[in-house]
């Protein structure tokens, strides 16, 4: 199951640049979800980040992908990946 969090992850990534936006951001969150459901906290983390970056993307407005970046940084602090926590704070500036 763990694997299926990681293969979504990639998709997500692939599809920001050759599917849909919606595909790219259905592939992160679901990752998102099925890295939570088998404790892949790392897979999880990578998975908000990518959702952030597909937020932008998409055009979303800035408020909404604001309140995302500070959820996505409230989950990375509190399972101790700082290296991401730092990205959302680079991408939050």
């Amino acid at each position: 199951m763990a694997d299926r969090a990681a293969t979504y992850l990639a998709l997500g990534m692939i599809a920001c640049w050759t599917q849909p936006v919606a595909t790219a951001m259905d592939s992160s969150r679901t990752a998102f979800r099925t890295a939570t459901e088998t404790g892949s906290l790392s897979i999880a983390c990578y998975s908000i980040l990518i959702t952030l970056f597909v937020l932008l993307l998409r055009n979303d407005p800035l408020d909404s992908v604001w309140r995302e970046s500070e959820r996505g940084l409230h989950f990375t602090r509190k399972a101790g990946f700082r290296n991401i926590a730092d990205m959302f704070r680079g991408h939050a500036c």
